[in-house]
């Protein structure tokens, strides 16, 4: 058989996408791995293999076409949604006669062969839900082999516009079309989901061949449903009905169940009265659940629950719904806009019920219903939440209400009657004659808004239901004042309360009676006036969450750590999206069970506590604060508590993280870290050059190192050369060798050479002594060799010109050696040669001149003339035997 694709699904696939898992350890045989070396070739799907299953997913492929030789014989599901097949042939399922479960939704199917379900003997489940499949335009396919088919689902919303259409054209019509008769064969059916048909609703007589059927699914609309619709179904457990419009409903349509436990309305747009008149066929039967979901005929126009007075639940209104005897009642989405008291209460229900949701309601009489509710005997869970599109949109209903007189009275004399009867007051006993009923509804009205709305002494005590286990209260009220002492009476089993989003304000009162409670939701109140103590009777409390609360900061700075000291079984706390910049680092000093910590958008620097308090966290976020790195404390702190705990989550996306050099310990920290951190630690961040990067492009923390460190250390070394610089001319200076020092100035700044003891002739002695000057000489003539000493007078040539003499000896030399002794102040010619020599001192040869001074005659050597040599070049001798030390000094001065 030849295989076909689309052009969606490339050919090599078929090749290369396949992917066996083979499950079950021990359980899977030999037989299985054979079975998949056999297949590989042929399904483009995933094939699970097991003892007693195998399984082919083939989701979301975008497959056009199936073929039976792609599967085992033996498989037993097969998952074909989500595609687009158009056709399904008499040969695709053939063969698989082991076929239990077969879902061919969410595909383009328009068209079934006669026999396509002929070889599927042992399917149990077929969904052909969401495809563009008439059913009633195939009455010929034979469904009679599914002989142990125990759930079909057969209904396709793309017909739903299309047969109202044909519905209304034929409106006249009243006799009802009937479902395709081979439905009648399926006699283990238990499960029936479907379109309806026709202009009047009616199962044909081959239903009843059904006997095993418990639920029916209908979706679409009709024009009529009569006392006789359901006749033929009447085994029916659980009816779910689904977008529906019904311009008429008889009153007994129910009635012929015979022990319906679950009906679910879900926008059948009969009106919130109308449907509640039709349950009066179950009235005084037992079920399990009724759900009445946006049965309204206009969800958005509230005014026209006044006009049509959906909008007003008054007790004889819910005389059928409470006088059956249901554990779940959902009323959701129904604009309704005061129940009257008493309205929800009957003794059955008082014996029955166990959950009551409200949601989404628009409630003006609060109060009243949450006093009915709360004290009902068998209650359990309560969820009573307000619409919470009306507090940021209120529709111009309002202004409807005020006009309409009648319906202000009914509401202003509900509120005035009934509202008292919720408050039983400590007040009642002291001053029992101002609730005296004689003096009227207005007197006690006023007497309750000025007394117990704003007497601060006043304690008020409610009672509710032993049986209450879970309030849910979200968006419900506009405005509640907690500045009073509120008790509880019998809330001590009380284990869930969601109080969102109420606006709530002024949590300076004390709640009591709820010492049960594990989980308080008081997310988007307003807890900037909080009182230290106001969590002190939750003592049980596990789950607490504070998001969007308008802390004031000051406070949670001072005071939060008294504020959770009670809550000693806290595991979890959301503390998120208050703007906190800081707490206190032991605030949780008593919560050493902490698991779960959310402190998302606050502004937060770094971890804000001590994690050595909390030695059982493993889930910390931190996203979206003012974070740019991690100290070097915290981080260690992390990696301990990871090593201890096994695992700790860390989420810090949404924080401008730094990638520069200042934080490259960070980095390395998050490149090595054994803490799971989000987006597997590639956060955004920005660079040096304020540039958004991400974590990983700084990967190789080596390099990285390099580029900041290395910087650090060429100016380091920069730094350390100009200290040793300066250091070095400081020591120059201070020991007088500040021509040395000139020297390599200038032959740093102007390539200023300095001479050598080759650029010169000879060193030249100038000494009054021939003693003297004989004994230097020979001292120091072969002190550097090729370099004679020349003695003034004694070496200079006869009849030469003594100043001329003196001028060319000092220019050819290397060293000039003066000896200062007490024959050097009585020749005139000395003097001349030692001021020449003064003269002639140059930059490039700062060591030329040397004094040998006698003791007794340093004084007498005038002060320019030792100030212009280095101090190490002027040598003093007490007398003119001249020792070794004295000599070797020399020659280390003339060799320079």
């Amino acid at each position: 058989m030849k295989l076909v694709f689309s052009s969606n699904f490339p050919f090599v696939i078929l090749g290369l996408c396949i992917r066996i898992h083979v499950l079950g350890g021990a359980n899977t045989g030999t037989a299985s791995l054979q079975e998949t070396s056999k297949y590989q070739d042929k399904i483009p799907c995933t094939l699970t293999f097991r003892r007693l299953e195998v399984k082919a997913d083939c989701q979301r492929l975008s497959l056009d076409y199936v073929s039976n030789v792609w599967f085992p014989k033996n498989i037993t599901i097969l998952l074909l949604n989500e595609n687009l097949l158009t056709t399904l042939e008499n040969t695709t399922f053939v063969g698989l006669s082991k076929l239990r479960i077969l879902d061919i939704s969410r595909n383009l199917i328009s068209k079934i062969d006669i026999f396509a379900f002929v070889d599927l003997v042992s399917l149990e489940y077929l969904n052909l839900e969401w495809n563009r499949l008439n059913i009633y335009s195939h009455p010929e396919i034979d469904l009679c082999p599914l002989v142990n088919l125990t759930e079909l689902r057969i209904k396709q919303q793309w017909l739903e516009g299309k047969i109202q259409s044909q519905r209304h054209a034929s409106s006249n019509a009243s006799k009802p079309t009937g479902y395709p008769k081979l439905l009648g064969c399926l006699t283990n059916l238990r499960i029936l989901n479907l379109d309806t048909r026709g202009d009047t609703l009616y199962f044909d007589d081959f239903f009843s061949n059904l006997t095993k059927l418990t639920y029916l699914g209908i979706q679409g609309g009709v024009n009529q449903v009569t006392n006789s619709s359901f006749e033929n179904v009447k085994t029916v457990k659980s009816l779910y009905w689904s977008a529906c419009d019904v311009a008429k409903f008889d009153d007994m349509a129910f009635g012929a169940f015979e022990h319906l436990e679950t009906l679910f309305l879900d926008h059948v747009a009969v009106g919130f009265h109308r449907a509640l008149q039709l349950l009066k066929p179950l009235a005084n039967t037992n079920m399990t659940s009724i759900v009445l979901y946006e049965v309204i005929i206009n969800l958005y126009d509230k005014s026209l629950g006044i006009t049509t007075g959906d909008g007003l639940l008054t007790k004889n209104d819910t005389i059928y719904l409470t006088s059956i005897c249901v554990k779940q009642v959902i009323i959701y989405r129904n604009n309704i806009l005061v129940i009257e008291t008493g309205a929800l209460s009957s003794e059955v229900w008082d014996r029955c019920l166990k959950f009551l949701d409200l949601s989404e309601t628009s409630l003006l009489s609060k109060r009243e219903i949450l006093r009915d509710v709360f004290r009902m005997r068998s209650i359990e869970f309560v969820i009573v939440t307000g619409d919470w599109l009306e507090k940021h949109y209120y529709s111009s209903f309002v202004d409807n209400i005020a006009s309409d007189k009648e319906y202000g009275s009914l509401l202003v004399s509900h509120l005035k009657d009934k509202q008292g009867s919720l408050i039983k007051s400590q007040y009642n006993k002291k001053h029992p004659q101002k609730f005296n009923v004689k003096e009227g509804a207005d007197v006690l009205y006023n007497w309750i808004v000025k007394n117990i709305f704003l007497d601060d002494s006043t304690i008020i005590t409610l009672r509710i239901s032993e049986s209450i286990k879970y309030i849910d209260l979200n968006w419900y009220f506009n405005s509640v004042n907690f500045k009073r002492n509120i008790h509880f009476m019998n809330a001590s089993n009380v284990q869930y309360i969601d109080f969102s989003f109420n606006n709530g304000y002024n949590f300076i009162g004390n709640i009591s009676g709820f010492t049960g409670v594990k989980t308080l939701i008081l997310s988007g109140n307003n807890l900037n006036v909080l009182s230290t103590i106001f969590f002190d009777g939750f003592s049980s409390l596990e789950l607490l969450e504070l998001s969007q609360c308008n802390f004031d900061s000051t406070f949670i700075t001072m005071h939060s750590q008294r504020l959770f000291q009670s809550l000693v079984n806290l595991t979890s706390l959301d503390l998120s999206n208050n703007l906190l910049s800081f707490l206190p680092r032991k605030i949780f000093l008593t919560n050493t069970k902490l698991r779960w910590l959310n402190l998302e958008g606050n502004r937060f620097i770094s971890v804000p506590f001590d994690l050595r308090i909390t030695p059982e966290i493993e889930w910390l976020s931190l996203r979206t604060n003012s974070i740019v790195s991690l100290d070097k404390g915290t981080m260690m702190a992390l990696d301990a508590q990871t090593r201890i705990l096994g695992k700790l989550y860390l989420f810090l996306d949404g924080n401008v993280l730094s990638c520069a050099c200042p934080s490259l310990v960070f980095l390395k920290w998050l490149m090595n870290t054994s803490v799971t951190l989000d987006k597997n630690g590639n956060f955004t961040c920005l660079d040096r050059n304020y540039l958004v990067s991400y974590v990983f492009k700084f990967k190789d923390i080596g390099d990285f190192w390099r580029q900041c460190v290395g910087q650090d250390f060429f100016y380091a070394a920069l730094v350390i050369y100009g200290v040793f610089t300066i250091v070095l001319l400081v020591a120059l200076i201070y020991a007088r060798k500040w021509r040395v020092v000139m020297s390599g100035v200038y032959h740093l700044l102007y390539g200023f050479k300095l001479h050598t003891s080759q650029d010169y002739s000879m060193v030249f002695i100038i000494c009054p002594d021939p003693n003297i000057s004989d004994l230097l000489k020979r001292s120091l003539s072969r002190c550097i060799r090729g370099l004679p000493v020349h003695i003034h007078g004694a070496d200079d040539v006869a009849g030469e010109n003594v100043l001329m003499s003196i001028c060319d000896n000092i220019a050819s030399s290397w060293r000039i050696i003066c000896v200062v002794s007490d024959q050097f102040f009585q020749e005139e010619f000395l003097r001349f040669a030692i001021s020449t020599a003064l003269i002639a001192h140059s930059p490039a040869n700062p060591g030329q001149l040397i004094y040998l001074v006698q003791e007794s005659l340093y004084d007498q050597v005038p002060q320019e003339w030792l100030a212009a040599v280095e101090e190490e070049n002027i040598m003093v001798v007490p007398s003119w035997n001249l020792s070794y030390n004295l000599i070797q000094t020399l020659k280390m001065r003339i060799r320079g």
